[in-house]
């Protein structure tokens, strides 16, 4: 487990982040595509404020993540968040 920070700086009380592969079809918590079985995703697992949440994020949403994190952007982006964080790097 690691800290999982927003960027308006609360902490999830708990958070796991693994690779899995899928047993079943999936949608991406991100572009809502589907995740065949077979296919590997990154799991996000946090609890804040008394509740779990679990993000499944494809290997193409999971790559633009990296690419927005590096440039220097908030990777605890919203779900949705990530296009426009993307296109803002090109504007």
């Amino acid at each position: 487990m690691s800290d999982f920070c927003s960027c308006d700086g609360e902490s999830a009380d708990v958070y796991s982040t693994k690779r899995v592969r899928a047993r079943k079809q999936h949608k991406c918590s991100e572009c809502k595509e589907v995740i065949e079985p077979g296919e590997t995703y990154k799991r996000d697992s946090y609890l804040m404020d008394g509740s779990w949440s679990h993000l499944k994020i494809c290997e193409y949403c999971e790559c633009d993540y990296q690419t927005v994190s590096q440039a220097g952007m908030c990777i605890a982006l919203g779900v949705g968040e990530l296009k426009l964080a993307w296109k803002s790097l090109w504007t």
